[in-house]
């Protein structure tokens, strides 16, 4: 029975990999808060000849809105486009009912480099929050609208904006000839996606490395085993962590300090958790279970949760290393797995099931409560932004699957723009700056 159970686990993944239409790249907030902050992100003016890259009050307003946490005055109900501090007018603003105000301007400097300066307005308390100037290459116009999204965000939660993070998922497209199965990373918005691996066989599972410098993810050869290799962004080389033919190698999750790496493997028969110290390649054994034990995160250096069927059913499960003794975590629902803990360690996020399909759900691992994020059909994939506001996660409706974000209170979630028809397995990255 528990071979069964793998077997139609990687059966199923491989299943709903299948298919794929093209995609629009227009994002759909499903639902946001009741009172977001009022904003007006003032058209940036362009100190140049020639246009400007694109449109930079365009993204950082779109990122913002994004978050469900802000409603954006449009251009046409503005009284003036102000581009410095002179030319403002704080009276207007209030009469607009606008909580804050952003106004920018761009220029072109020497070889081929740009320089934004962008200021963060009270219009209330007439003063100015945030005057700032980013510089950088014209090829990296969007970075620098994300960059000064994250600090305008942050001004005024007072939490740190991942704007500037990525994301990596698997697409799978069509050939005619068969499906190509692509690793893709791209902005946390979607856009500028660029392909960091491809295979004809199933793509599974990456996972970031705590510096985003690399991602591990699973292969499959064609005798059916799989493995874990190890993609260095930088340089595009790939090298293999973890393989044994005949066998399963998966999930694998990097330690927070970046020395380990946390994976299941049936190398010895059962399908069980494994850490490998990845300087030297020694592998030591966390779980000994005739059960599947699979899906391992870190919670810190120490701990791991992971996913196991010793109950008759999937739950999630933790332990610390060097110990046996293992603590079932989860019991609403008759099914919850693929765990992924909070950069606090204070909560988790996990696929969730009480007979009505599969959700994204979260439970604050001091009090035990659970709560139901989404209330989709068939939700998967989960995983928290780096600064644990945010879940991306894949789901499927209609026979299509997209990425999608959810907050993690559950209040705002929209759709994910992708060019591709069929996107899975997201894994956001930490901080990249």
């Amino acid at each position: 029975m528990k071979k069964l159970w793998l077997s139609l686990t990687i059966m199923l993944t491989v299943a709903l990999l299948a298919g794929a239409a093209q995609a629009d790249r227009t994002i759909t907030i499903i639902r946001g808060y009741d009172d977001p902050f009022r904003i007006s992100v003032v058209p940036f003016v362009w100190d140049g000849s020639g246009s400007e890259p694109s449109e930079m009050s365009t993204i950082i307003e779109n990122n913002l809105e994004r978050t469900g946490q802000f409603d954006a005055l449009p251009r046409s109900d503005m009284r003036s486009w102000p581009t410095r501090s002179e030319s403002m007018v704080f009276r207007e603003w209030r009469l607009l009912n606008q909580d804050y105000v952003v106004i920018g301007r761009a220029r072109p400097l020497d070889n081929g480099r740009v320089e934004v300066t962008y200021e963060l307005y009270d219009p209330y308390a007439e003063r100015r929050m945030i005057a700032r100037t980013l510089t950088g290459d014209r090829s990296q116009w969007r970075q620098l609208a994300h960059r000064a999204s994250d600090a305008i965000y942050e001004e005024i939660t007072g939490v740190r904006g991942v704007f500037s993070t990525k994301i990596a998922y698997v697409a799978i497209e069509d050939t005619g000839s068969g499906r190509r199965h692509t690793l893709y990373v791209s902005d946390a918005d979607g856009e500028q996606e660029q392909a960091v691996f491809e295979a004809d066989l199933p793509i599974m599972s990456p996972a970031w490395s705590p510096d985003a410098s690399q991602i591990a993810f699973v292969t499959f050869a064609p005798d059916g085993s799989s493995e874990v290799r190890i993609l260095t962004l930088g340089d595009g080389t790939v090298r293999t962590a973890a393989q044994r033919q005949g066998a399963i190698n998966s999930a694998p999750a990097f330690s927070p300090d970046g020395r380990r790496l946390a994976y299941t493997s049936s190398r010895d028969g059962a399908a069980n958790i494994y850490v490998m110290e990845l300087s030297s390649g020694q592998v030591q054994q966390i779980t000994r279970h005739w059960a599947i034990d699979t899906e391992p995160d870190w919670v810190d250096d120490d701990t791991l949760i992971f996913t196991s069927g010793r109950s008759g059913r999937a739950q999630i499960y933790r332990i610390n290393l060097g110990s046996d003794d293992v603590e079932r975590l989860t019991f609403d629902g008759r099914y919850n797995a693929r765990a992924r803990a909070s950069v606090t360690g204070d909560r988790i996020v996990m696929v969730h099931n009480d007979g009505d399909g599969y959700n994204i759900a979260t439970m604050d691992l001091g009090s035990r409560i659970l709560q139901v994020l989404t209330g989709n059909p068939q939700d998967e994939a989960p995983s928290l932004a780096p600064n644990d506001s945010m879940v991306v996660y894949a789901t499927t409706q209609g026979g299509t699957s997209r990425l999608a974000w959810v907050s993690i209170d559950g209040m705002v979630e929209n759709v994910m723009p992708s060019r591709f028809g069929n996107v899975r397995e997201p894994a956001w990255s930490p901080f990249t700056y």
